[in-house]
């Protein structure tokens, strides 16, 4: 798995802290994206992410995965310990809020 990123930002650092969590940090390239210097407009990376965002996750057949919330929950699902976002509906719509919140 290959995660793009630009580090300065807070939802690929989330996504960072669900890897952690989940021990799976080590299984990741990360791949830095400039995104001060433009490179997430650059075709390349327009092909991966058409909305030219951080992060994104590719997986090793090539599917990919945009948007923190989507790439978090993918991360959880990949392993059962500990959960992160919640194993029932209702724990879930509460994490969902949470995250969600922009106060």
């Amino acid at each position: 798995m290959k995660i793009y990123e630009f580090k300065g930002f807070p939802n690929p650092s989330r996504v960072r802290i669900a890897l952690a969590e989940k021990g799976l940090i080590d299984q990741v390239s990360f791949i830095s994206v400039n995104v001060p210097e433009g490179e997430h407009r650059e075709p390349t990376f327009l092909a991966k992410n058409p909305w030219g965002t951080v992060p994104v996750l590719e997986l090793d057949d090539g599917m990919v995965i945009s948007e923190c919330t989507a790439i978090t929950e993918y991360i959880d699902h990949l392993d059962g310990q500990p959960s992160l976002t919640g194993r029932t509906a209702r724990a879930r719509a509460i994490i969902h809020s949470a995250v969600s919140s922009r106060r």
